[in-house]
């Protein structure tokens, strides 16, 4: 089904390649931090530093204080609820 003249089709819900950024330098930033240090059965689920930042910007927008949890993506989120 076409969309009608003036509507943008969001229905294949995948960006367009053109406007994501290189993940070539994050990637091997990732890389040599898991080299140095591998994530292992028993660490914290969630990197400290991220689950702050994480709280501290729900904090500022009223969310009540409580743990965070990270997944990936929305399906994986509901799944876990």
């Amino acid at each position: 089904m076409e969309a009608p003249a003036g509507v943008r089709d969001l229905g294949d819900g995948n960006p367009d390649p053109a406007l994501l950024p290189s993940l070539g330098p994050a990637l091997a930033a990732a890389s040599d931090a898991y080299a140095r240090r591998p994530g292992m059965y028993g660490d914290d689920p969630v990197v400290p530093e991220l689950a702050e930042l994480v709280r501290a910007g729900l904090d500022s927008d009223g969310v009540p204080s409580g743990p965070v949890a990270l997944a990936s993506g929305s399906l994986d989120a509901i799944e876990r609820v």
